[in-house]
């Protein structure tokens, strides 16, 4: 029973366990200061007097549960839950891996994407939401959203100072309306706060290194055939 106790332990810590959460609309940490993405939730509940009102629950009727009942109950939960937290970790972090089918991407291709790319950046650094919906997939919008009202609410700004992209390339996909873009490029990512003093930005700013990322831009084409970001995986 301890053996099967700490399996379900060690299924559940894998199936929660947090991949890393960036700041930046795709990118690093925004330097020490902190930061990441929340993707919300929701939470119910239910009335408790629902055992003693009849119904499913009700009559008054009360089962002592047996151990042996938990014991074989867990025994085949654990058959079919240990190996699918095992496929959905792996997935997760497949998702995360660097991409190793690559082209280079085309002078057409490169420059529609840089001025796109500099674009929402820019934006991002602002809080400009109502340039981001226009360049954004409404699903990662929201998502989106949620991060930079959480920094509005926390007088932060996400700077990103000298910002230049380095190299791109383009992951093949086997959907020809996708184009996934791999851009590695360099800044200075550091929060700023409204409601902090010049000396205390400064030195967010100064402990903050240049840091080189790479990350695949995924995007398809909306009905105008502009560029559309559905998402950015690190």
């Amino acid at each position: 029973m301890r053996k099967w106790g700490l399996t379900l332990t060690v299924a559940i810590l894998l199936l929660l366990t947090p991949l890393p959460a960036m700041a930046r609309a795709g990118g690093s940490t925004g330097g020490n200061a902190g930061g990441g993405t929340s993707n919300g939730g929701t939470t119910s509940t239910y009335n408790n007097n629902d055992y003693d009102n009849g119904g499913y629950y009700g009559g008054g009727y009360y089962h002592r549960t047996n151990i042996f009942d938990v014991i074989i109950f867990a025994g085949f939960g654990l058959l079919f839950i240990v190996p699918g937290v095992r496929q959905i970790r792996q997935r997760r972090q497949k998702q995360h891996l660097a991409p190793q089918n690559t082209m280079p991407l085309s002078a057409e291709q490169r420059s529609e994407f840089e001025p796109f790319f500099y674009k929402v950046e820019t934006a991002w650094t602002k809080n400009d939401l109502n340039t981001l919906s226009t360049l954004m997939g409404s699903r990662y919008f929201a998502k989106q959203r949620r991060i930079l009202k959480k920094y509005q609410q926390q007088h932060k700004t996400d700077q990103l100072e000298g910002l230049v992209i380095i190299d791109l390339a383009q992951e093949i996909t086997t959907t020809p309306a996708k184009l996934n873009v791999v851009v590695t490029a360099q800044a200075r990512d550091y929060f700023q706060y409204d409601n902090q003093s010049a000396a205390y930005n400064q030195n967010s700013h100064d402990k903050t290194y240049i840091e080189r990322f790479t990350e695949v831009w995924e995007m398809t084409r909306n009905a105008n055939h502009q560029l559309v970001l559905n998402r950015i995986r690190q």
